[in-house]
């Protein structure tokens, strides 16, 4: 247990990932926008959908509750970008 405290290489990417949605949400920062977009070309090839030519893109959404009722805030929707090859 003590160790997972420090060597938890999946909960670290993650923590890295909304890391990078926040900078985003506070002011646009090309490495960060780079580096979710380096995560879900990943993903893509991971599924078996790399070898479909075309573009993805994503979308930052805050969701929150106010009065009881949910509120999706769409705060940054990305450029399209080509799905190539996974760096």
């Amino acid at each position: 247990m003590l160790q997972r405290l420090f060597w938890n290489p999946a909960w670290n990417d993650a923590l890295f990932v909304v890391s990078c949605a926040e900078r985003i949400a506070l002011g646009r920062t090309t490495h960060s926008i780079n580096e979710i977009e380096t995560r879900v070309r990943r993903d893509i090839h991971a599924a078996g959908k790399g070898g479909q030519a075309g573009t993805f893109k994503f979308r930052l959404v805050f969701v929150h509750h106010d009065g009881g009722q949910r509120v999706e805030d769409v705060v940054f929707l990305s450029d399209p970008a080509s799905v190539g090859d996974p760096i």
